[in-house]
């Protein structure tokens, strides 16, 4: 079942791995889970590593997003569920991936180490209307590590704000308040040295 779709993504090639160029094959687009008898790898149980987002943005479409956090991945193979319905078709896949599953699917189109990438989708109204729509996603770190059918909600837009498809994602704003807030401590600090240079310099004329 996802044995071809595994070894199309990794080739183990003496101590080298290298994720194929070809990507993800039509075979895997249904299942994104391995057959255990078939596959040698172990499927990871846990959660996720990376950091993925999948939300709604304005005219239908759907951005999926998914960060390294420092933890390279070699291979990918995304789409939109309904339930077990593959739905959508790929507006944007970026450098380094490729269309996949008849439209309706992304998956890597090179062997190198990614720390990032951005998908686009559109969907229908009907589609986007179901309270199941979400991101599905299997992702292949090494030849031993891979997670296989994870779901992602979507976070769906609010109040009209968001949707705006160059606008930062939720994880470009948390690396931003991130920002934001070590700046506040810095001058929080330089504030607290200004106060106890002038207490020494009171100090000091004082005892004079």
């Amino acid at each position: 079942m996802l044995l071809a779709f595994y070894l199309s993504f990794l080739l183990v090639c003496s101590s080298s791995i290298h994720a194929l160029p070809e990507g993800a094959p039509e075979s895997a687009c249904q299942p994104l889970s391995p057959n255990p008898r078939q596959h040698e790898a172990q499927r990871q149980t846990s959660e996720l590593p990376y950091s993925i987002s999948c939300r709604q943005l304005s005219n239908n479409r759907i951005r999926l997003e998914i960060e390294n956090n420092g933890i390279n991945f070699r291979g990918v193979l995304a789409q939109i569920r309904r339930g077990r319905n593959i739905v959508g078709q790929v507006d944007q896949s970026g450098a380094g991936y490729q269309v996949a599953c008849n439209g309706q699917a992304v998956t890597q189109s090179n062997g190198a180490d990614k720390r990032q990438a951005v998908f686009i989708f559109t969907v229908g109204s009907e589609d986007l209307a179901d309270s199941n729509l979400e991101c599905a996603i299997a992702v292949v770190q090494t030849a031993d590590v891979y997670w296989a059918d994870q779901r992602i909600p979507l976070t769906r837009l609010n109040g009209g704000i968001e949707g705006n498809a160059n606008e930062p994602s939720s994880m470009t704003r948390r690396r931003q308040g991130g920002q934001r807030r070590r700046g506040m401590r810095m001058r929080n600090r330089e504030r607290g040295e200004r106060r106890r240079r002038r207490g020494q310099r009171r100090r000091s004329q004082s005892s004079q």
